[in-house]
């Protein structure tokens, strides 16, 4: 697991930032105060090991994230001699990326230190699911898939994750054991394809079958839900929360321990009953010893991050929680929030999810 990282030079931020990291991590704050840039900075590593043995440039631009040139994404307030310093503390190393400007191409960063694959491997296993994803679609072509078996940055790929895994077996930890209907009970099986149905039915709070197939032509992926009993719906016929959530599902239930989630957004699309709900299940992945980092605005997700620590639901501890608050403040952009035992936050900075208070009081006064 990813204690901390350091960030020096990049981006907003110049001088030494310290983020420090738990199993579920949950970004929020002011927009443009650096929220993307620190995911950012995970994923150009990330970018930079795939089929490489050896690590000795930066990628700014590949299959997780574009960022641009060297220019891009240094601080502009630093000179192009300064080096961008990336510091990964894990639970059994500290590693340093120090990022210097490529000569002949500024579209990649030079590494001081050549950095062996062997000790950078907890970044190859990170899944990153980006706020643009892609929407309902009639059928989806089939591709193949890298070594790490991902659904994609824009969700592109879920089609055929279910495919091909579509028998896997699910950590039993996370697996709905049964459902209801009418006077009988039914026994589930933790094959991948049937918890993906559950899970949705269970977060969007409808009885939802998710059906996969390949049969009509080899190349064409055909995907389909069966809602309250109304079967062979396509995906451009169902509301857009089901394409939306649906590769965040696929991820959660794939996950192996010691790998890395990140979600921008999952409340896009979702009713704050459902933003709860997909809460509860990510933290419940989490708890399997998937690292989880979520950027969102939303205070149903925050609300529900909260719920996970409580005497009620107890899928984590507080302290396997934390809370980072981006704020427009160049001292101290970022600090993290405590949450204390049962979900309690003692110390609301201004900005931090106080704006329906601000308009309570406004409506109060009029």
């Amino acid at each position: 697991m990813i204690k901390s990282i350091t960030l020096q030079n990049f981006k907003i931020f110049k001088d030494k930032t310290d983020f420090k990291l738990s199993k579920f991590n949950l970004l929020t704050g002011i927009n443009g105060r650096g929220k993307s840039s620190f995911l950012q900075s995970l994923l150009i590593l990330r970018q930079s090991i795939e089929g490489q043995k050896e690590i000795d440039k930066i990628a700014f631009n590949g299959s997780c994230v574009s960022l641009g040139a060297f220019d891009d994404i240094r601080n502009k307030k630093i000179s192009k001699e300064e080096t961008i310093n990336i510091i990964v503390q894990t639970d059994k190393d500290n590693v340093t990326f120090e990022i210097s400007e490529n000569d002949n191409d500024n579209m990649i960063g030079n590494l001081k230190t050549i950095k062996e694959l062997s000790d950078v491997s907890f970044l190859k296993n990170i899944h990153y699911i980006a706020a643009d994803r892609i929407g309902p679609k009639e059928f989806y072509l089939r591709t193949t898939l890298s070594d790490f078996i991902n659904v994609g940055t824009r969700g592109e790929y879920t089609a055929n994750v279910l495919l091909l895994k579509k028998s896997f077996s699910v950590n039993k930890n996370i697996v709905i054991e049964e459902r209801k209907e009418e006077d009988l009970v039914i026994q589930l099986a933790n094959d991948l394809e049937i918890q993906v149905g559950e899970w949705v039915s269970k977060i969007l709070d409808t009885d939802t079958k998710v059906y996969i197939k390949n049969e009509e032509n080899r190349h064409i992926i055909s995907l389909t839900f069966e809602i309250n009993k109304s079967s062979d719906l396509l995906p451009t016929n169902v509301g857009f929360g089901y394409t939306y959530i649906l590769p965040i599902v696929v991820t959660g239930l794939i996950a192996q321990k010691n790998e890395i989630i990140i979600v921008e957004n999952p409340e896009a699309h979702l009713h704050p009953k459902a933003q709860h709900e997909l809460i509860l299940f990510l933290a419940k992945v989490a708890k399997t010893g998937v690292q989880i980092f979520i950027e969102t605005h939303s205070e149903h997700i925050l609300n529900a991050v909260r719920i996970t620590t409580t005497k009620k639901e107890k899928i984590l501890n507080n302290d396997e929680v934390s809370i980072l608050y981006f704020q427009n403040n160049d001292k101290e952009p970022v600090i993290k929030i405590p949450l204390l035992e049962n979900g309690a936050i003692e110390e609301w900075p201004d900005g931090f999810f106080d704006q329906t208070e601000k308009d309570f009081n406004k409506l109060f006064e009029i």
